[in-house]
């Protein structure tokens, strides 16, 4: 489905991916694994058309249609299907989560923007499919809440839903369990979980080896901007290169 071919990129001296080659299939999570600095989060950036490397190439297969993602700019990765979200929380705080769910649903998120801010974008009719994903997604506030008042682990499940609500082929999510407390944890793997039993395609960076270890089909471990080891949890988190250079045994 995304296959990524040899993908290098540096900044000034700094070697940032370097000859990074990995392939996501259709319905599984990967999980992206290695220490600060190994790659994780420049690689989902160049994925996203962000970043354009200096060598190689990512492509997206969906039926008979390839697409290489790395010729194109980030809102047409967008609209193939690369739906993501960030390390930090990226919300407008002065808009309400029903505002944010109508971006997450649109095509032309700027555009959009300016009619809500406007006050000329009315869109009644999703209400009640607003609030079932409120409830699906365990954020037990109101539509109309200015999102600045949501806690960090609510702002993180918004996020999550407003990926998953953005039309898609594959989720990429960098950190999702990052800063929130055990019971949001809990919550975001169940959804993870429920995602893929739903056929979807998911991809994420994680420090926390307990939650890859729960949800993750592969685990692909980065260092220095290349793949150190690919392939299952258990012989991802095994491998003793891992364990001498990641985990510190």
């Amino acid at each position: 489905m995304l296959s990524i071919n040899n993908v290098t990129k540096t900044f000034g001296g700094v070697v940032a991916l370097n000859k990074c080659a990995t392939t996501v299939k259709q319905n599984e999570i990967v999980a992206f694994v290695g220490p600060n600095g190994a790659g994780k989060t420049t690689l989902f950036d160049t994925i996203s058309g962000l970043i354009k490397p200096d060598y190689g190439n990512i492509t997206l297969s969906i039926d008979d249609n390839t697409e290489e993602l790395t010729k194109i700019s980030p809102e047409k990765v967008a609209n193939l299907g690369i739906s993501r979200t960030f390390q930090q929380v990226r919300l407008f705080p002065n808009l309400t989560i029903q505002d944010h769910f109508i971006i997450a649903q649109s095509k032309n998120d700027m555009r959009l923007l300016a009619q809500i801010v406007a006050k000329n974008h009315m869109h009644e009719k999703d209400v009640p499919f607003h609030k079932k994903i409120l409830e699906q997604y365990g954020i037990d506030r109101d539509l109309n809440l200015y999102v600045s008042d949501l806690s960090y682990g609510q702002q993180k499940l918004l996020q999550i839903a407003m990926a998953v609500m953005r039309e898609h082929k594959i989720i990429m999510l960098d950190e999702p369990v990052a800063g929130v407390n055990a019971v949001v944890q809990k919550k975001i793997e169940d959804i993870l979980i429920s995602l893929k039993k739903a056929g979807e395609t998911i991809m994420l960076v994680e420090h926390d080896m307990e939650f890859v270890r729960n949800i993750a089909d592969r685990v692909v471990v980065m260092d220095e901007g290349s793949v150190m080891v690919d392939g299952t949890p258990e012989e991802a988190l095994s491998d003793s290169q891992v364990l001498e250079a990641y985990l510190g045994e």
